[in-house]
């Protein structure tokens, strides 16, 4: 995403601090500011919201594209173990409300800003890699829809629901899948939530 917006924006906030220095390394210019967002530790996430006040003294985009899976087929109840579902749900559900949360004030001095929450076709359709990843993006879904219901209209939230995306995101994925997914399955704007 932020090779493709690097024209409109100088600045984001990436998970993953590694990837997002390396990411950095690769845009022209200057003014890129990696951060480490952990989805357990709200006071982290303020310190970064406080840090982008001081730098930028606003927010008017905000992409909550945090997200965890581990592929385990949906009939295979015991084969997802309660520590990886708790980070599931903590990584794709808590952690984009922390951050939204945490970064509110700064969206509203926007006075127009939009938050996007990354979500997945699996939350429509109830497929995906696991039962907890395709759960977790429907309560981001409703969650957002919720959100948008009270910080319309200075804040607008939206949902953005790809089906199979050709990157290292699930392991064992492969392009022969997602190239049959990409035929199958239309890209449909199901989630226009404010």
């Amino acid at each position: 995403m932020a090779r493709r917006t690097r024209r409109a924006y100088r600045h984001w906030v990436h998970t993953g601090k590694e990837r997002a220095k390396a990411l950095a390394s690769q845009l022209p210019g200057t003014g890129y500011l990696p951060m480490f967002l952990p989805a357990t530790d709200s006071a982290a996430i303020r310190a970064a919201a406080s840090e982008i006040e001081h730098r930028l003294e606003r927010v008017d985009v905000l992409v909550d594209s945090a997200g965890m899976t581990r592929a385990v087929p949906h009939g295979d109840l015991e084969g997802m173990d309660d520590e990886t579902f708790d980070r599931i749900l903590i990584t794709n559900v808590r952690d984009p409300f922390a951050v939204i949360r945490a970064f509110l004030p700064l969206l509203r001095l926007s006075g127009d800003a939009v938050v996007v929450n990354i979500s997945s076709f699996a939350a429509l359709k109830g497929e995906g890699s696991s039962v907890p990843y395709a759960g977790s993006k429907a309560a981001l879904d409703t969650m957002g829809k919720s959100l948008a219901l009270v910080l319309a209209p200075q804040i607008r939230i939206m949902g953005i629901a790809p089906a199979g995306v050709d990157t290292d995101f699930i392991p064992g994925a492969y392009p022969g899948r997602l190239s049959a997914a990409h035929r199958t399955e239309p890209v449909e704007g199901n989630l226009p939530t404010g």
